[in-house]
């Protein structure tokens, strides 16, 4: 039996790319989405937060996704 869901591009990618699922809605991003990491202060910012924020920065980008684009974008 086939049925469908919804579940974040970031978490189906590897099914995505290997074709293992089909999108059956092309890709829709809100104008308002995006990333966002909430913290008390800049003033007083742990360096393990400051670390912490680097690398899920640098993550998002190798997975190719900006702050206004994602790889998922591109689907057919």
């Amino acid at each position: 039996m086939n049925s469908g869901t919804q579940i974040p591009h970031f978490i189906a990618r590897n099914w995505l790319v290997s074709k293992a699922i089909v999108p059956l809605a092309p890709y829709h991003r809100p104008d308002d989405f995006g990333v966002y990491i909430t913290y008390g202060s800049r003033t007083h910012l742990p360096a393990r937060a400051r670390v912490f924020i680097d690398f899920l920065s640098e993550e998002i980008s190798s997975q190719g996704e900006t702050s206004v684009s994602t790889w998922a974008e591109n689907l057919a």
